[in-house]
């Protein structure tokens, strides 16, 4: 017998897979209904992670529908920092066997992931280079602002010439910051006065006010071995946040303060229920 839905959720729930778990089911009418297990609301706010990607195409192809750019400029006229590009002769050479990019990189090599620039999944040079200089993709948000993580990125070499390859990741937080240049402001302003709020998506952004905590709970040990509870209540980081009712996946990326925007990246915080006795406080997660 199959399991329904909400038994699927419910039995990974039990199992520790995850402390809470939003499903969405689509029925053949085309009526849709979204089932919530364990501590996750189907309201909650949560990172969409890789999502970010289509919400930054959409507002780059929607300045190009406005003339503002073109897919095949060189995007260095508005990131001088990528201009000149050296490119490796093997994407596995050492850093200092380079030539000169004979493509420049365009607003379509950073749509289609084929800049140059990417996560690199075995060792080279390049990707221990690229954990040396913090430009490497984790988990973790971006530990720079926008205009240090784009100067160390341009300070390696393509692992290929744009346009003969595919690399994940780096050039969509190369996109958000042209983006952030080209409208002359804040990448986050931008999206939500150009996408979210004509959409309706009033829970979207880089950041969670403090009264619209994702409520998800999870235990940890302390040093002495006991068990307390965390609540996530806000979160600002390198990843784009939606409401789940959104139908938006639980995972993307893009920073405001990072990659995508301006500034100093922020943390998140948690609200620590300690045991019976011992006073409820807030202290960053990260």
């Amino acid at each position: 017998m199959t399991a329904s839905l909400p038994q699927i959720l419910d039995d990974h729930v039990a199992r520790g897979t995850a402390p809470g778990i939003v499903g969405v089911q689509g029925m053949p009418d085309g009526r849709v209904e979204i089932v919530a297990s364990g501590d996750l609301r189907a309201d909650a706010i949560v990172r969409i992670q890789s999502m970010t990607k289509p919400i930054l195409a959409v507002a780059a192809l929607r300045l190009v529908q406005e003339g503002r750019l073109r897919l095949d400029d060189p995007v260095e006229r508005w990131l001088p920092e990528l201009a000149g590009r050296r490119v490796l002769r093997t994407p596995e050479a050492a850093l200092d066997d380079v030539g000169s990019a004979m493509t420049p990189i365009t607003l379509r090599h950073l749509l289609t992931l084929t800049s140059g620039y990417g996560v690199q999944v075995v060792p080279t040079p390049l990707a221990e280079a690229m954990i040396a200089n913090r430009t490497a993709a984790g988990q973790e948000p971006v530990a720079m602002g926008a205009q240090e993580w784009l100067e160390a990125l341009a300070a390696l070499p393509l692992a290929f010439e744009p346009g003969t390859g595919w690399r994940y990741h780096h050039s969509f937080g190369i996109l958000g910051i042209l983006l952030a240049r080209v409208v002359d402001g804040p990448l986050e302003a931008h999206l939500q006065r150009d996408l979210f709020y004509p959409l309706g998506m009033v829970d979207t952004g880089y950041t969670v006010p403090l009264d619209k905590g994702v409520g998800i709970r999870r235990r940890s040990a302390d040093r002495g071995g006991a068990l307390r509870s965390l609540r996530l209540v806000g979160w600002a980081g390198n990843r784009l946040l939606d409401r789940s009712r959104r139908l938006v996946p639980h995972r993307a990326e893009s920073s405001r303060d990072g990659p995508g925007g301006h500034g100093a990246v922020r943390r998140c915080a948690v609200k620590i229920s300690v045991p019976p006795g011992h006073p409820e406080r807030r202290v960053p997660c990260g």
